[in-house]
């Protein structure tokens, strides 16, 4: 049920990007914005840099979260594989690979890890979800609201089931991973935990404020946080390689909100989905010479990962 509703929600945002390009395709201003970013190499710097540095913030955390002593440069290939993948297959299971290649240290247990990736994952969800709720506030659109308020219900009531259970059927393994989401966020590491993961989406900004800035055209750094938020939020609904169609869908909408023509919208959500796209087939192939992986070992991950999709 859950897997028909968000392919049906994924492909509501596939037809409103078919309209968008239908309507809004500017080969020249898709051109010009993608000229003067190529031919603007501040920006295009910073963007690689700022962009990169994300995914160390996203690292740091799930090393500190897992606590385990693994390489922090293991958990950083984990998340570029996850990207790259992503990026290239129809579905998102990079989620499966990041397990699968904590697995291989062989100093982790698979549970830990799966529990450390889908911690990883729900607190993504409500940071994103946060900031695009306040910054809708700010700009008057409140239609995000529910949605995040049925989130944060949903992990509420999650906590609560799984601490009844640990106490209930004093089970182990539940009290295990009780402990360790207590242990987690606990005094002080759970803050850091918290800002860090913020800091590495504030830092994911720098893809469409940098395209929009070196395209010449006007957009303050706290209304890109809330287009690329609400953005990424939403690409939990894609069923195409990097969510094409979803990504460009939602980012015209935001982009649109905060002042741009539409036309102008679409051409930034473009270009800066193809800078995304460029940056994950990148450190994609990085990753393959610097931590190579062999196809039947990643055959094996995406069994398991499809096995808990269709558990659910």
């Amino acid at each position: 049920m859950k897997r028909t509703l968000f392919r049906l929600i994924g492909f509501i945002f596939l037809i409103f990007f078919t309209f968008l390009t239908l309507r809004y395709f500017d080969v020249d201003l898709i051109g010009r914005v993608s000229k003067q970013l190529i031919t603007n190499p501040t920006w295009l710097i910073a963007m690689f840099v700022v962009y990169g540095l994300a995914f160390v913030l996203r690292a740091l955390a799930w090393k500190w979260y897992l606590n385990q002593s693994i390489p922090l440069s293991v958990y950083l290939y984990a998340l570029f594989y996850s990207l790259f993948i992503n990026h290239l297959l129809p579905l998102k299971v990079g989620d499966a690979v990041r397990v699968g290649l904590l697995i291989k240290e062989k100093k982790v247990q698979f549970d830990e890890t799966l529990h450390s990736v889908v911690v990883m994952r729900l607190l993504d969800m409500l940071i994103l979800g946060l900031i695009a709720n306040v910054g809708a506030l700010f700009i008057g659109f409140d239609l995000s609201i529910g949605l995040f308020l049925i989130v944060l219900t949903g992990l509420s009531l999650g906590l609560l089931l799984f601490y009844w259970l640990s106490k209930r059927m004093n089970s182990d393994i539940l009290r295990k991973h009780w402990q360790m989401i207590q242990q987690a966020f606990s005094g002080t590491k759970g803050i850091y935990l918290i800002l860090f993961i913020t800091l590495s989406w504030l830092f994911e900004t720098i893809v469409v404020f940098g395209v929009t800035m070196a395209s010449g055209l006007s957009l303050s750094f706290l209304d890109a946080i809330w287009v690329n938020s609400l953005t990424i939020s939403t690409q939990v609904f894609h069923f195409t390689p990097g969510g094409i169609g979803n990504y460009e869908s939602m980012m015209s909408f935001a982009l649109s909100r905060v002042g741009l023509s539409w036309e102008e919208a679409y051409s930034i959500a473009l270009v800066s989905h193809g800078f995304k796209f460029f940056f994950s087939y990148l450190v994609g192939l990085y990753v393959l010479f610097k931590y190579p992986i062999r196809i039947s070992e990643l055959k094996k991950w995406l069994k398991i990962n499809e096995k808990g999709a269709n558990a659910e």
